[in-house]
């Protein structure tokens, strides 16, 4: 697992987010603009061409509890969500 959290820049072919979502970002988009932000406010799965994310840096690791679902085993009941807060870093995912 890559640890994006060094301050240095990715290069980005889309997909799902590589940073925990409340990090902050620093982007640079196919069009030469950039951009600062939450990772959860960027557009990274390459759906809008000139505003494709090429490049991006963490510019502050988010590092709080993350909250995690699952759906528990089914034993002849409904399936019931339970949810868990943890504190794992997100690179270690």
């Amino acid at each position: 697992m890559t640890d994006y959290n060094d301050g240095k820049w990715h290069g980005w072919n889309g997909g799902e987010c590589p940073v925990h979502p409340e990090s902050v970002v620093e982007i640079k988009a196919a069009a030469g603009w950039q951009a600062e932000g939450k990772a959860q406010s960027a557009f990274w799965d390459h759906n809008i061409s000139d505003g494709n994310i090429v490049d991006f840096r963490v510019v502050k690791e988010h590092n709080g509890p993350r909250e995690v679902w699952y759906d528990e085993i089914e034993k002849n009941t409904p399936k019931i969500l339970v949810m868990l807060t943890v504190t794992i870093p997100f690179s270690a995912r």
